[in-house]
């Protein structure tokens, strides 16, 4: 038997203040971590292709199974961490995740922008 804490600061809107106590809930621990030897992070490989997990995954990029959570950042560079729920099948730009930027309603990019790919 586990012991689970939910935290959530109280500017966070309503629905969202729900999300830790959601998670802490559905925690089963049915698996077990088995660490896998790993060379290290790398960016790119000397051919100059992506490492695997820099892009090709679409809208799944920054995609956190667990959390039901995708990161998604701005031309600029501002990471935004969205909820599914956040994403538009229909938008000004098409299917995908927005954020009001200054007067305008602005698609993301899906991902965080400093995953190193």
């Amino acid at each position: 038997m586990g012991l689970f804490f939910a935290i959530a600061s109280a500017a966070v809107p309503g629905a969202r203040r729900a999300l830790p106590s959601g998670v802490a809930v559905s925690i089963r621990c049915a698996t077990q971590l088995v660490p896998t030897r790993d060379s290290g992070p790398s960016s790119r490989s000397k051919s100059g292709e992506k490492r695997p997990g820099c892009g090709g995954e679409g809208n799944l990029r920054g995609y956190n199974q667990q959390l039901g959570t995708q990161y998604a950042h701005s031309e600029t560079g501002t990471n935004y961490l969205f909820d599914i729920s956040d994403y538009r099948n229909t938008g000004p730009d098409g299917p995908g995740y927005y954020k009001m930027l200054g007067n305008s309603l602005t698609k993301l990019e899906p991902g965080r922008s400093d995953d190193g790919c």
